[in-house]
C-alpha cells in the first residue's frame, strides 16, 4: 500500500492574478500558455478520439493545436472556401449551414466534444458548410500541416475522421432534400 505524500495546494484567487497580471503581462501569458497545455494534453489523453495514439504523437500534436476563444456570430469556416484547420469545440456551440440558390439550410448544431473541419481537410475539397458560433466558444485548432503530419499518418484516426465526416455529410443531403 502506498503511503500519501504531503502536498501543499497555493490558491491564487482572480483579483490577485489579475493584479499581477496587469502589472507584469508576461505572467499572463505563461498562465495562459499553461493552462492550453494541460488542456490539450488532458483531451488527448481522454478522448475517445485519440485515444490509440502513442504518448509520442499526443506530445507532439499538444504542442500544435492552439486554443482561441471566440465570440458569438463569428464564421469559423466558410461554404466554398478551402479547408485551413481542424477544429474540436471544448466550450460552446456552432451553427452549420448551407446556402443554396433561393434558400439556407440550417443543419444540426455541433456542441462541446464535436470536431469539424475534418471532411474539407480528409477530402481535400473546399469547405462543406458555413460553421459560425452560436454562442462564445472556446476551440482547440490545428493548422492544415499539423492535421497533415499527425492525423492522416494514423490509420485508425483518419479512418474514425472519414466515418465522421461520411455521416455529417449523409445528414447534409437529407436536410439538402426536405
Amino acid at each position: 500500500m502506498e503511503v500519501p505524500e504531503r502536498s501543499v495546494l497555493l490558491e491564487f484567487k482572480r483579483p490577485a492574478l489579475a493584479r499581477v497580471s496587469a502589472a507584469h503581462p508576461e505572467v499572463d501569458a505563461a498562465v495562459h500558455a499553461f493552462y492550453q497545455r494541460r488542456l490539450v494534453d488532458h483531451l488527448l489523453r481522454t478522448s475517445p478520439l485519440f485515444t490509440n495514439l502513442s504518448p509520442a504523437l499526443k506530445q507532439a500534436m499538444s504542442r500544435e493545436f492552439d486554443l482561441r476563444v471566440i465570440p458569438a456570430g463569428q464564421v469559423l469556416l466558410t461554404q466554398g472556401q478551402p479547408g485551413d484547420a481542424f477544429y474540436l469545440l471544448l466550450r460552446g456551440q456552432v451553427q452549420l449551414s448551407l446556402e443554396q440558390p433561393g434558400r439556407i439550410v440550417l443543419l444540426p448544431e455541433l456542441r462541446e466534444g464535436d470536431v469539424f473541419g475534418e471532411i474539407s481537410l480528409l477530402l481535400d475539397k473546399p469547405v462543406s458548410a458555413t460553421v459560425r458560433t452560436k454562442t462564445p466558444c472556446v476551440v482547440l485548432r490545428l493548422e492544415r500541416a499539423a492535421f497533415e503530419r499527425h492525423v492522416v499518418s494514423q490509420p485508425g484516426l483518419k479512418g474514425q475522421l472519414m466515418r465522421m465526416g461520411t455521416e455529417r455529410l449523409q445528414q447534409t443531403a437529407k436536410a439538402l432534400f426536405v
